[in-house]
């Protein structure tokens, strides 16, 4: 009879550890899917940051050479 009782024990012990363990593998999901998310918005901050400075560099040299003016007057042409 003791070793049913400390068998049951075991097994009811085993079980709520078990459940423990799936709860918590569901806490590492939820939290490794929450640092990829930050991982990926990360990585496309750095390009924009990287990108923006080139972007600014093209709109500066289209203005000295007059391309905005020329686009101005196409879309004015265009509009009418």
């Amino acid at each position: 009879m003791d070793n049913a009782k400390i068998f049951a024990e075991t097994v009811i012990r085993n079980r709520k550890e078990a459940l423990n363990l799936k709860r918590f593998g569901v806490k590492m999901g939820a939290l490794a899917a929450k640092l990829e998310s930050a991982h990926r918005t990360q990585n496309v901050s750095e390009t924009i940051s990287k990108t923006l400075p080139m972007l600014q560099r093209c709109m500066n040299k289209m203005d000295s050479l007059g391309v905005c003016k020329l686009f101005d007057q196409l879309t004015n042409d265009f509009v009418r």
